[in-house]
């Protein structure tokens, strides 16, 4: 990999379903040529996405499309350039064809990407950065139940757990195929111990969902959510 894997795990949740998991950190002195490697593979879709971005984003953003292509290359016996994709109405994107079942993640230097060969699967990472308006932030996109959580820590341990409900949030989204601009907040996430969580609505009807969460290095929140189902 031109990037540097810096943790990766695999699990098999439901049955013989098998969900791969994998955080990269991204560099940020890429050599030019390298650069222009991963901005070829892409189609014109992420180029254009890339040409919206400057600087440091536009970079990360070009090796992060590159390195998941490298990926679904190798699972497919494809090179980067022929993976194709087809995308929902919320931009998410499937692979046109193959079985491989996938989402990917960035926040500043740090890649994730989660493959599975049967279920269907979100994800989300976000680094830890200070906000000011959190309150305002949370009643737009949390439900009841999870703004009632952020609440419940202290002030000091507040934004670190906005991050954490965010994630699972975003990630549930994701696994859904929706975006955040259809109404967050009548899903909610809530924890169930310090690594899994559950899905429901706001009249606590739970869903088919499973979410694992976590912390990498510290001050990356990230999450993973799949169907319970085959």
């Amino acid at each position: 990999m031109r990037s540097t894997g810096i943790r990766q795990f695999r699990f098999y949740p439901v049955g013989n379903a098998c969900i791969d998991i994998l955080f990269f950190r991204l560099k940020d002195d890429l050599k030019k040529h390298e650069l222009s490697s991963f901005f070829q593979s892409l189609d014109a879709t992420e180029q254009h996405e890339a040409s919206l971005r400057k600087g440091k984003i536009r970079n990360r953003y070009i090796q992060s499309h590159g390195l998941l292509r490298q990926i679904l290359g190798r699972s497919l016996q494809k090179s980067p350039e022929e993976i194709a994709y087809v995308r929902n109405s919320y931009g998410k994107p499937a692979l046109k064809e193959g079985e491989v079942l996938f989402n990917m993640s960035h926040s500043e230097n740090l890649t994730m990407i989660g493959l599975s060969d049967r279920l269907s699967i979100g994800i989300d990472v976000q680094r830890h950065i200070p906000i000011d308006n959190i309150e305002a932030i949370a009643d737009e996109i949390f439900s009841n139940d999870e703004r009632l959580l952020l609440k419940s820590f202290p002030a000091e341990l507040r934004n670190d757990e906005f991050f954490n409900i965010w994630v699972r949030k975003e990630a549930l989204l994701k696994c859904l195929g929706v975006g955040l601009a259809s109404n967050p907040q009548s899903l909610g996430v809530l924890p169930q111990g310090g690594r899994f969580a559950v899905a429901m609505t706001t009249n606590h009807v739970r869903l088919p969902y499973r979410i694992y969460y976590g912390v990498v290095r510290g001050f990356f929140s990230w999450s993973v959510v799949f169907t319970s189902y085959q």
